[in-house]
């Protein structure tokens, strides 16, 4: 092409180029070695954006048009035109993507030539030019979108050949799960749309049904809290599947890796919790951190409850056998040693957690607010992006508990057994807590005399104040029993009517 090239370019890509034509263009040699000459590439950026434009276009004509360009030199030219799919910042830079996609897409005859271009590392053949995972920086949506779409389209490609295998490619090698980072890097894109979401998932069913499930837990790690959040929520609506239940490959590694990102975001938030207690709200952590953190601990609560319900069915199959979890030397496999304390670290942490936010955020109700809560809207704030944790904290103690039944002498152990009696109200943050803690209560006593005892002996240690008794002129006191009543609180003798449904005492 001449000086007018901009002019001709705009020609290929007019609306008057029907379908016929831009086949038989796509089969002129002549034109794709003119459209993929190097030496042209940095003379415009403008110009070299509608070169790619016109190659994407011209693509799209089918498999005759993707042999043709790969034989005039198109993989060369994408090695010198693509861009690092986790730096650019460039919207224009997702037509070169979308030109890849084009390559790749249907019964694309080059589609091996194209997967091995993404792997290529070794400078024999060109290959695509990559950064390693950090720094990150933020992509366009469009670039981010367009890149998702060529490796779905290339995945889908490949899915019959059998010489390759883009899920093992993507999962087992350093390069591959580089690949992964990038596709799956939600923290490093603003907005992630429908239809890449919808790709994403696939990509997330493809690689659990092939038992890669912990690797892509350690790469959402890496991530950040939104990708994270984002696989195992995905995860969790296949675990709930009673068909994909059926074909789930639960490899050992799957509980280590997912034991080790449940302590490890559950440690995150129990010193946030702790900073928030020590500093009664006036650190410099942010709601939005908090809330964060927050979802990502409730979905991986999720997880692993989903995870357990599985792992439960295979260990009664004997099939199922983790391995020891890295730095947590206490967590041994569950299935050599089912019934032992091997789940005591993550029982403390949701214990701990659970006491934290106890203190922190008093339970709430449509007609009555604490005190504290009443007078600090900085503390409600955070009480609303805390809703529901100490509830799942409960659920998932009362679930292992029911698993591992000798974990009820580990919670006696902890001092939580009246921790756990504390919950037994209605908390408008936390809906059912009061039903899960009755079920968590039965776990903890049954066949444990030792607990039974423990229960026994409680004796109420003050009341607990209601905004709307004391409105209403009366306060709540114990007599000599431990029994609550109510008294008027301008009442000057001990006058008192003894109501035993209105009061209610603390353990």
């Amino acid at each position: 092409m001449d000086d007018s090239e901009p002019t001709s370019l705009n020609a290929l890509l007019g609306s008057t180029v029907d379908a016929d034509i831009r086949a038989q263009l796509a089969l002129n040699e002549e034109l794709w070695h003119s459209l993929l000459q190097t030496q042209q590439i940095a003379s415009s950026s403008d110009c070299s954006h509608l070169r790619a434009k016109v190659v994407r276009n011209l693509l799209s004509a089918g498999p005759e048009a993707q042999k043709t360009a790969e034989k005039c030199g198109l993989l060369v030219w994408f090695h010198h035109v693509l861009p690092n799919p986790s730096v650019s910042e460039d919207p224009n830079d997702r037509f070169f993507w979308q030109a890849f996609a084009n390559a790749s897409a249907g019964t694309s005859p080059i589609s091996r030539q194209l997967w091995q271009f993404l792997f290529e590392t070794d400078g024999s053949t060109p290959g695509l030019i990559m950064q390693d995972r950090t720094p990150r920086v933020y992509v366009s949506d469009g670039l981010h979108s367009a890149f998702t779409v060529a490796l779905w389209s290339l995945e889908l490609s490949l899915e019959k050949d059998p010489q390759t295998d883009p899920i093992q490619d993507l999962c087992l090698t350093e390069r591959g799960q580089t690949l992964l980072y990038i596709l799956f890097c939600m923290d490093g894109v603003l907005e992630i749309g429908h239809r890449e979401t919808a790709l994403l998932k696939g990509f997330v069913e493809k690689i659990f049904q092939q038992g890669f499930t912990s690797k892509l837990i350690s790469v959402s790690q890496d991530c950040g809290h939104r990708t994270l959040y984002f696989v195992l929520n995905t995860l969790n609506e296949l675990l709930e599947d009673a068909s994909a239940k059926s074909a789930i490959a639960l490899a050992p590694e799957t509980f280590q890796t997912a034991t080790a990102s449940f302590l490890e975001k559950g440690s995150s938030l129990r010193l946030m919790l702790s900073d928030l207690s020590t500093s009664s709200f006036s650190s410099d952590l942010s709601l939005t951190t908090f809330a964060e953190h927050v979802s990502v601990f409730l979905t991986c609560i999720k997880f692993y409850s989903l995870f357990l319900d599985v792992a439960n069915d295979d260990l009664e199959r004997d099939t199922f056998k983790p391995c020891i979890v890295p730095d947590h030397p206490d967590l041994i496999s569950p299935a050599a040693n089912a019934s032992d304390g091997s789940l005591k670290p993550l029982v403390k942490l949701l214990v701990d957690v659970l006491g934290l936010a106890s203190n922190l955020f008093p339970a709430k109700t449509l007609v009555a607010t604490s005190a504290a809560s009443a007078q600090d809207p900085v503390r409600n704030e955070f009480a609303e992006a805390a809703a529901g944790l100490k509830r799942e904290c409960l659920r998932l103690i009362t679930f292992l508990l029911h698993l591992h039944p000798t974990l009820q002498d580990e919670v006696r152990e902890l001092g939580a057994i009246p921790l756990i009696l504390q919950q037994c109200n209605i908390d408008d943050h936390n809906p059912y807590i009061r039903e899960i803690t009755i079920l968590c209560i039965r776990q903890l006593l049954f066949n444990n005399v030792e607990n039974q005892s423990l229960v026994a002996r409680l004796q109420p240690q003050q009341p607990v104040q209601s905004t709307v008794v004391n409105e209403a002129g009366y306060e709540v006191c114990l007599n000599s029993e431990g029994k609550p009543y109510l008294q008027s609180i301008h009442a000057d003798t001990g006058t008192a009517e003894m109501n035993e449904t209105n009061g209610s005492a603390s353990s």
